[in-house]
């Protein structure tokens, strides 16, 4: 894909419109792979450099330093000092960086080895690394059978534990520390509101079918439908092309027909809150009872 240029595309896809769609899912398609190897970079304690924290302003620091340290009358003592106080401002971002980067360190070792362990240690996680080993890559078969072994021991003594995006980004990184040849998109990629899609993976769809297994016999019960553990994203009005259009219709649908699973609810309600807001302010007369017709879960 990424050595495929304009004109192979158009001898491949004579149709421009069919053409502009490939080229639309192909530069979506680098974007989804810069996202998660940029993410990874974060996460990544053998390569510190490549973080970026924010720091407060050092001459925001120098100024008020200076101005607590220095007398009102030595205005020239206050300017030939100034380099040092930024100095010491400097010296102090380093120390802010080094705490955040103690943080990622703990956040990434409580995870190490955590996959291999549950490989290790179980008949089915031995044979899935035999059959890799033989073969050297990981079949659809291979990786449901991975995903479903890490969903069962992760929640085997908290069915009810919410697994966070960053737990699953560092799980799917072991991963792919493990097999090579596998890539972290297909196991999870975050929510990316510049492009509207939802979060989503093999590992996730693994996570949301045991819960749902586990609210069906009754082992952990349902949330309540006023708590949400979805993190709010900006709205965008403007961006909403017909391409994020037809990639809502779908969500709407089930949503104007099923309120449950609420798993389920939470995540369609997020994707296509942008598309249901729009149509509120563009319909002439929409009353509540209306809108709330419209969608059962709000009943």
């Amino acid at each position: 894909m990424n050595i495929l240029s304009e004109e192979m595309m158009k001898e491949l896809v004579p149709k421009i419109g069919h053409r502009a769609k490939l080229k639309a899912n192909i530069d979506e398609w680098k974007k989804v792979l810069d996202l998660t190897s940029s993410q990874i970079t974060i996460m990544d304690i053998s390569s510190p450099l490549s973080i970026d924290f924010e720091s407060p302003s050092t001459s925001s620091l120098a100024s008020v330093e200076g101005l607590t340290d220095t007398p009102s009358d030595t205005e020239i003592s206050f300017t030939s000092s100034n380099n040092q106080t930024l100095n010491v401002s400097n010296s102090n971002a380093i120390n802010n960086q080094h705490s955040n980067l103690s943080l990622i360190r703990q956040s990434s070792e409580s995870v190490q080895n955590l996959v291999l362990n549950y490989l290790n240690n179980s008949i089915e996680g031995k044979g899935i690394l035999f059959k890799y080993r033989e073969s050297g890559v990981l079949d659809n078969l291979g990786r449901r059978k991975l995903c479903n072994l890490i969903v069962r021991k992760e929640l085997e003594n908290e069915p009810d534990k919410i697994v966070t995006s960053q737990k699953l980004l560092l799980l799917s990184q072991e991963i792919t520390s493990i097999f090579p040849k596998e890539h972290i998109s297909t196991y999870f990629i975050p929510y990316m509101s510049y492009v509207k899609k939802a979060t989503k993976g093999k590992l996730l769809d693994c996570f949301n079918n045991r819960r749902r297994e586990f609210k069906k016999a009754g082992v952990i019960t349902h949330h309540s439908r006023g708590t949400t553990t979805i993190e709010p994203n900006f709205l965008n009005l403007n961006t909403l092309v017909n391409s994020d259009i037809e990639n809502v219709e779908e969500p709407i649908k089930w949503l104007n027909n099923s309120s449950d699973p609420w798993d389920i609810v939470e995540k369609y309600w997020d994707f296509t809150k942008s598309y249901r807001l729009r149509n509120v302010l563009n319909s002439v007369i929409q009353t509540v009872s209306q809108y709330m017709n419209e969608f059962p879960a709000l009943k």
